[in-house]
C-alpha cells in the first residue's frame, strides 16, 4: 500500500504543479487580470491539493488495515508496512532533493551569471529553444521534483506517526480496565482516519468558494491597459458596447463597433435572435458605424473553425466600407464562408435570406445525468435545401463571403398604408 501511495502522491504532485496541468495554466491565466486574481487561485488549488494528499493517506491507511481484517494488532502491523513501502522510496527523495534545488534556481543562476546578455545565449539551440527558455523549463522542473519529496516526506510522515502512536500506547499500557477511557482513542487508525478527512473537509469547500470568487472575478470584466485594447467579459453584446461607448472610453468615443468575430454564422434568421447582431445594432443605435462578424464553421470543422478566413478578408472589408461611409440606422453584417482563404470565391453584397422553417425541429435528450433537456435546431437536410440567389445563404454555399446592409428600421411601409386603411 506504500507504494501505491507513492505512486498517487506522484500523479497527485504532477497535477497541481506540472506546466500543462489546469491548476498552473489556470493560474497563468488569472495573472493576466492581476495580483488579486492569481492570489485566489493559486491559494484555491494549494488547498484543494493538500485534501486530495489526505484523502489518499487515509485510503492507504485503511487498505492496510483491510489486509489484516478482525486483528487490531496485524492491522496496526499492516500501516506500519505500508509506512516501510513509503520509505523504499527514500533514495529516489534524496535524490530528488539534490536535484530540485539546483534545477528550481537555474534561472536565477543563469540571470546573475549575466549570460542571459550574451549573444551565444539568445542563439537557439538544437531544439529550437533559446538559453533563457531551456532554463524556464528547469526552473518548472524543480519546482515539480521539490513538491513531490515533500509529498512524500509528508506522507510518510503521517503514517509513521500513527505507527509509533500506537505502539507507545500499547507499550505505555494505556489501555484496558484500570485505565479510565475518555474522549477520543485517537491510537485507533479509523478514528484517527476520521479526524483527517474532518480537518481536510473546510480545506476542500474553502478552495470551491475561493475558486468561484476568482472566477468569478476574472470573468466580470478584464481590463488590459497595455495599449487601447479593453476586453470585457461579462454581460451581453449589447451590455459590453453600451459599458465601452457611455463610460470606459469616455470622454472620447469609439470610431467603429465590431462585434465578433462569431463563432458560427448570422445568417437569414439569425439576424433576430443572435447577440452579435445585437451589438453591432447597439453601436448603430449610438450613432457609431457598426459591423456584425461571424465565421460559419462545418461539421468538420465545428471545433476548429477557420478563423485565418475571417482574418485574411474582414480587414479589407472593412476598410472598403469605412472609406465608401456606413448610411445612419444600417448595420454591416458579414459572414465568412467555412473554407480556407484560398478557396473563397470573393465577396457579395446580399440580401438576407429565409431558411424553410419545415426543417425545424425539437429533440428530446438527455444529459449524462439523465436529466431531459431539449434541443432546437433544423434537420440536417436543411443544409441541401438551396437557397434563394442573392441572400446570405446562398452566397455561403457558394463560398463567397457575405456582406449584408441591415437596417436599424423594421417598418414595413408598403403595408403601412394599407393598415391605415384597415384601421380607420
Amino acid at each position: 500500500m506504500g507504494i501505491v501511495l507513492a505512486l498517487v502522491i506522484e500523479k497527485l504532485t504532477e497535477h497541481y504543479t506540472a506546466v500543462e496541468g489546469a491548476p498552473v495554466t489556470e493560474c497563468a491565466k488569472s495573472a493576466k487580470t492581476g495580483p488579486a486574481t492569481i492570489i485566489l487561485s493559486g491559494f484555491a488549488s494549494g488547498l484543494e491539493s493538500s485534501v486530495w494528499s489526505v484523502v489518499a493517506i487515509c485510503a492507504a491507511i485503511l487498505g492496510a488495515m483491510l489486509l489484516f481484517p478482525g486483528n487490531a494488532a496485524m492491522a496496526a502491523y499492516g500501516v506500519a508496512l505500508a509506512g516501510l513501502g513509503l520509505l523504499s522510496t527514500t533514495g529516489f527523495m534524496l535524490a530528488m532533493d539534490t536535484y530540485g534545488p539546483i534545477s528550481d534556481n537555474a534561472n536565477g543562476i543563469f540571470e546573475m551569471s549575466g549570460a542571459l546578455e550574451t549573444e551565444e545565449a539568445k542563439k537557439p539551440s538544437a531544439s529550437g529553444l533559446t538559453g533563457d527558455r531551456i532554463v524556464h523549463r528547469l526552473d518548472a522542473v524543480g519546482n515539480t521534483t521539490k513538491a513531490l519529496t515533500k509529498g512524500f516526506a509528508i506522507a510518510t510522515a503521517v503514517i509513521a506517526a500513527v505507527s509509533l502512536f500506537h505502539s507507545f500506547v500499547e507499550d505505555a499500557q494505556l489501555y484496558g480496565a484500570h485505565v479510565a477511557q475518555k474522549g477520543l482513542p485517537i491510537d485507533v487508525p479509523e478514528i484517527f482516519i476520521g479526524l483527517l478527512i474532518g480537518g481536510a473537509a473546510p480545506y476542500l469547500f474553502s478552495a470551491f468558494s475561493i475558486n468561484a470568487v476568482g472566477r468569478a472575478a476574472f470573468e466580470l470584466i478584464e481590463l488590459n491597459f497595455s495599449g487601447k485594447k479593453i476586453i470585457v467579459r461579462n454581460g451581453t453584446p449589447t451590455d459590453c458596447v453600451i459599458m465601452g461607448a457611455r463610460h470606459i472610453l469616455l470622454p472620447t468615443l469609439p470610431d467603429l463597433v465590431l462585434s465578433g468575430v462569431n463563432k458560427g454564422r448570422n445568417v437569414a434568421e439569425d439576424v433576430v435572435y443572435s447577440g452579435t447582431i445585437a451589438g453591432a445594432l447597439e453601436g448603430t443605435i449610438l450613432g457609431l458605424p457598426s459591423f456584425a462578424l461571424s465565421q460559419e464553421f462545418s461539421l468538420e470543422t465545428r471545433d476548429k473553425p477557420l478563423w485565418e478566413t475571417a482574418l485574411k478578408f474582414g480587414p479589407q472589408i472593412l476598410r472598403k466600407v469605412i472609406d465608401a461611409g456606413v448610411p445612419k440606422n444600417t448595420v454591416i453584417n458579414v459572414n465568412f464562408p467555412a473554407c480556407a482563404p484560398e478557396e473563397v470565391r470573393g465577396v457579395r453584397v446580399t440580401r438576407q435570406g429565409k431558411r424553410n422553417l419545415g426543417f425545424l425541429k425539437v429533440d428530446k435528450r438527455h444529459d449524462g445525468r439523465g436529466n431531459p433537456y431539449f434541443w432546437i435546431g433544423f434537420e440536417r437536410a436543411a443544409m441541401m435545401d438551396t437557397p434563394a440567389e442573392g441572400t446570405d445563404l446562398a452566397a455561403l454555399a457558394a463560398r463567397y463571403v457575405s456582406v449584408t446592409p441591415l437596417r436599424l428600421d423594421r417598418t414595413n411601409d408598403e403595408f403601412s398604408e394599407a393598415l391605415t386603411a384597415t384601421l380607420k
